[in-house]
């Protein structure tokens, strides 16, 4: 149940902050709600008559079933263990009421903007599953809760069912558009007139990979379309990219070497026979590389090739130029739209980061960049605060990596128990590829004896 009112901060949802504990969900920020029971079946729709007895038993919120306005409609994949079909429903706050953490199942209970939660989630403050993330982007773009009823009709016309067998996360699908939610950049954020920029973000979604890895279709209508990053070799994917470039497809170009970024492409490239452009030669297909200053065009459209090693050795941006006459970087996962990257050490390099970090501030400062079009995460429209966090979170870090040495910490994995300690487990590995590339820079530019100590264990095969 999502339920809504107008504040003077604007427009406000109810947020719950499940207990870890909980065997499905935990530590996540949900909308109240819960399973069908068959007490539900007794009258009205039990799916509506669920949503209202959830209500109530978790804020003490008393509605009626003409309160409900459908909204979407998510469900896990076959994959799951626990699967849900799940439909959300928006509700105004009725007058004279007090929502009320009562449910036992949570941390805390809170109204929040979806901006102020969803800046908290791409902080790591929070987490959210992927459709109550998807949920608050759409309420985002709402200013008040008369403007989210108006568009329940439209929201209800796109119920979503979610998931792939090839996909360990969820996945929101139109039913009208196939197996793969297609998504036009002027709805997820781009300024209007960007009709040229599609995103098609594949059913990949997982710890590192986010929602699940941004492919950008870049379309001129007499040229012809080029993909940046056509992600995992998912056979729906891939038909909703092809379908996204009538009427064809002219190249390929790879922000960088990783699966979930290049694994599509040659299967791309020989459907649409096309070439793939990529640093790493072993990714090419034709002659064409990617190197600094180089300059593709379609039609009206450029894209320059920036050199941003640090996430990978290979590792490029490209500064995108239009014809609405405003410029956007893709940066593939040198920065991402929400939360940090990793520096995938050992073939990631902190000090290179920092440089590329610093050539995409010019870039930003001197081509006046609007937005950053991320490789996972939601589009950046606010570039150079969101590249001075990134500069600040990774100097925060190495101030938390020499105070795990200074407090004895012997190994790398003993410096992200330290630094890491309130990060879910399951990221740890990829913290310490982190930390060992923390822990090689601090050794070029602090001789200090707790690094000296640690230079036999990072020289060790990352895990």
């Amino acid at each position: 149940m999502i339920l809504l009112r107008d504040s003077g901060d604007g427009l406000e949802t109810y947020l719950l902050h499940r207990h870890a504990q909980m065997p499905f969900a935990a530590s996540m920020v949900v909308f109240p709600g819960g399973r069908v029971d068959p007490v539900d079946a007794d009258g009205l729709d039990p799916i509506r008559r669920c949503a209202i007895r959830e209500t109530t038993e978790e804020t003490g919120v008393l509605l009626a079933e003409t309160d409900l306005h459908p909204w979407a409609r998510w469900i896990t994949p076959e994959c799951e263990p626990r699967r849900y079909d799940t439909w959300f429903f928006v509700a105004i706050m009725p007058a004279g009421q007090n929502a009320a953490d009562i449910s036992g199942e949570t941390e805390r209970a809170e109204w929040s903007t979806p901006q102020a939660a969803l800046v908290a989630e791409r902080s790591g403050v929070i987490k959210m599953l992927p459709p109550t993330m998807s949920i608050l982007i759409e309420l985002a773009d709402r200013s008040t809760v008369a403007d989210v009823i108006r568009s329940c009709a439209r929201a209800a016309d796109r119920a979503c069912a979610a998931g792939t067998s090839e996909s360990a996360g969820w996945l929101a699908v139109s039913l009208s558009a196939g197996p793969c939610r297609r998504e036009i950049v002027d709805d997820v954020g781009c300024r209007s007139g960007a009709a040229y920029i599609q995103l098609i973000r594949a059913p990949n979604p997982g710890p590192m990979t986010l929602d699940g890895t941004n492919t950008w279709v870049i379309s001129d209508a007499a040229e012809g379309a080029l993909v940046v990053d056509p992600g995992p070799a998912i056979q729906p994917h891939l038909e909703a990219v092809l379908t996204a470039c009538k009427p064809r497809l002219v190249a390929i170009v790879l922000t960088h070497r990783h699966l979930d970024h290049s694994e599509g492409a040659a299967i791309l490239a020989e459907r649409a026979g096309c070439c793939v452009r990529a640093a790493d030669p072993q990714f090419r297909i034709g002659p064409d590389g990617l190197e600094a200053g180089q300059l593709i065009t379609i039609g009206a459209i450029s894209l320059e090739v920036l050199e941003t090693p640090g996430h990978t050795s290979d590792s490029r941006s490209l500064l995108l130029s239009g014809p609405d006459h405003v410029n956007r970087l893709i940066t593939g996962d040198m920065v991402l739209g929400r939360g940090t990257t990793v520096i995938t050490y050992p073939d990631g390099d902190l000090a290179a980061y920092f440089d590329s970090i610093e050539l995409l501030e010019r870039q930003v400062m001197a081509r006046h960049v609007t937005e950053l079009l991320p490789g996972h995460g939601p589009i950046v429209s606010d570039p150079m605060g969101w590249l001075s966090f990134y500069r600040s979170h990774r100097e925060e870090r190495l101030d938390q990596v020499r105070a795990a040495l200074a407090a004895g910490a012997r190994t790398p994995a003993e410096v992200v128990a330290r630094v890491y300690a309130e990060v879910d487990r399951g990221l740890w590995p990829a913290a310490e590829q982190s930390v060992r590339a923390q822990l090689e820079y601090l050794e070029h530019v602090n001789s200090a004896e707790p690094v000296d100590r640690l230079r036999t264990a990072c020289s060790r095969t990352p895990q």
